[in-house]
């Protein structure tokens, strides 16, 4: 007799499934019936899946199970990778492990490629208080360097100022 597989029970079991996504490669089979399963399988983690996962992740974060809810946030990524709600809880987790240079990446990405997004003025929020001085990484399309120079402006102003004080 076949064993019910209840609601919760297929939402574990959908979760697993997820977990195992970022490899998966539907074009690697050749049975057309087992290529159109694959696809299915695919398509039903990309929609349902997805959002169970990011639930997860939130899950392990709340649990204070960070290594964990990291993983699922990168799997997400894997998934979907124009995502700012899931880099910016990210940054958060990183901010929370006194990880900063990796917080400010993901909150810089946020602003940077997402500057529209519910999420960049919480990032830019973030930034003032992780990078006060380098508040112009809060604006859309400038470094983190400085509004207005290069990596090699800075190079070049630094050098100048050694070589005054070395005379």
């Amino acid at each position: 007799m076949p064993k019910f597989v209840g609601k919760q029970s297929a939402n574990d079991h959908l979760a697993e499934a997820v977990t195992y996504y970022e490899g998966f490669d539907p074009s690697l089979f050749t049975d057309e019936t087992v290529v159109s399963i694959a696809n299915g399988v695919k398509q039903d983690i990309e929609t349902n899946g997805y959002q169970t996962l990011e639930d997860l992740a939130y899950t392990m974060w709340s649990a204070g199970r960070m290594a964990e809810a990291l993983a699922d946030y990168q799997t997400c990524l894997a998934i979907r990778p124009a995502n700012p709600k899931v880099i910016f809880s990210m940054g958060m987790i990183y901010r929370a492990q006194g990880e900063t240079d990796k917080a400010v990446e993901m909150f810089t990405q946020i602003v940077t490629q997402y500057a529209d997004s519910e999420q960049a003025d919480k990032a830019r929020q973030q930034l003032a208080e992780l990078a006060p001085d380098n508040q112009q990484a809060a604006v859309p399309g400038q470094s983190i360097i400085s509004q207005g120079e290069t990596a090699a402006d800075e190079t070049a102003a630094g050098s100048g100022a050694e070589t005054q004080a070395a005379q």
